[in-house]
C-alpha cells in the first residue's frame, strides 16, 4: 500500500508527521489559558506516574506471591520500555514541538527526543501489566489515568500526538514480552 502512495506523489511520511503536527496545534494550551488551568495540566502530566513506583513497592513488601509476579513483571516491563524508548529516540531523534517553534513548553523539560513518549510507554506498560494480572478494573482504571497524563503532556507542549500513540504501543508490547516470559516455579 505505501508503495502504491508513493508512486502516486503521496508522501506517507511527510503526510503523517503533517497530520501529527495539525492535532497538535488543536490540543495545544492556548496563550491566553488560564494559569490555573496550566497548573492542573502540570499536575496531572508529572505526578501520577510516581504511583508506579510505589505501587510496585507497595506490592513488594505484602508479601502474596501473585503480587510479587505482578511486582517483577512490571519492573521487567519498565526496564524494557525505558530502554526501548531510549534506542528509539537515538535512532529517530524528533525534537519536541517547543523546539520545533509550534509554541512554549507550558512546564519545565528537558530537551530529549519527542519520540516515544517515556510517561505514554512507562503508563501504558503499568496498565497492561494489571490487566494480565488478572485486575482488570485497575488496569481500565489506570487506563484512563494514562489517557489523561498523556493528553495533558500534548496540551502543555511538549509531546506530539504521534509520540503518544507510539509511546502507548510500545508500552504494551514490554509488557505483553515481560508476561510471556514463564514462570519459575
Amino acid at each position: 500500500m505505501f508503495f502504491w502512495m508513493h508512486d502516486r506523489g503521496i508522501d506517507t511520511m511527510t503526510d503523517l508527521l503533517l497530520l501529527d503536527s495539525n492535532l497538535f496545534q488543536a490540543i495545544k494550551a492556548a496563550p491566553a489559558t488560564p494559569p490555573a488551568l496550566l497548573w492542573l495540566a502540570i499536575v496531572i502530566a508529572k505526578i501520577p506516574i510516581y504511583l508506579i513506583p510505589a505501587g510496585m513497592v507497595a506490592l513488594w513488601l505484602r508479601n502474596a506471591p501473585r503480587d510479587r509476579e505482578l511486582a517483577l513483571r512490571t519492573f521487567a516491563a519498565l526496564v524494557l520500555t525505558i530502554a526501548s524508548s531510549f534506542l528509539i529516540g537515538e535512532i529517530w531523534m524528533r525534537p519536541r514541538p517547543f523546539l520545533d517553534g509550534l509554541g512554549p513548553a507550558w512546564m519545565p523539560h528537558r530537551d530529549s527526543p519527542s519520540f516515544p513518549s517515556n510517561h505514554a510507554s512507562i503508563m501504558m506498560a503499568s496498565a497492561f501489566c494489571l490487566w494480565y494480572a488478572g485486575r482488570r478494573a485497575t488496569a481500565l482504571a489506570w487506563g484512563w489515568v494514562t489517557l489523561f497524563v498523556s493528553l495533558a503532556r500534548i496540551y502543555l507542549g511538549v509531546h506530539y500526538p504521534l509520540d503518544i500513540v507510539a509511546g502507548w504501543l510500545l508500552g504494551a508490547a514490554t509488557a505483553t514480552i515481560a508476561w510471556r516470559v514463564p514462570r519459575r516455579n
